[in-house]
């Protein structure tokens, strides 16, 4: 049997070739590679699942806008057509004093029309 010194080590003692110490770090490595893209991943769906419950949220406010201008501009239909209409032009002109006219005789002279009041 050979005796070895003290500070003789072997080979495989110093890690140089030892193929179970590279298998176990090389499970190690990919066992943190996934871990951190697992994590990435995760990350990244949530992110996602954020922005898109924002423009979710986003989009309501907005249909409920949409909503109340249509019914603001229905409101505002109306009353235009309200003021428009013959029995409110007829309450303004007698409120402003104006007279009704009797029938009026229309004449053309020089390319422009000209009303006589009879």
């Amino acid at each position: 049997m050979k005796y070895k010194n003290k500070h003789q080590t072997n080979h495989y003692q110093r890690g140089f070739g030892n193929k179970a110490t590279e298998n176990t770090k090389r499970k190690i490595n990919l066992r943190v590679g996934l871990g951190i893209l697992t994590i990435g991943m995760i990350m990244l769906y949530l992110f996602q699942n954020n922005c898109l419950a924002i423009t979710g949220f986003e989009i309501r406010e907005l249909e409920r806008e949409i909503y109340t201008l249509q019914e603001t501009n229905k409101d505002l239909t109306l009353h235009v057509n309200q003021l428009r209409s013959i029995g409110n032009l007829e309450k303004v002109s007698q409120d402003l004093a104006m007279v009704r006219i009797g029938q009026a005789e229309h004449i053309a002279y020089r390319m422009s029309t000209v009303a006589l009041n009879k």
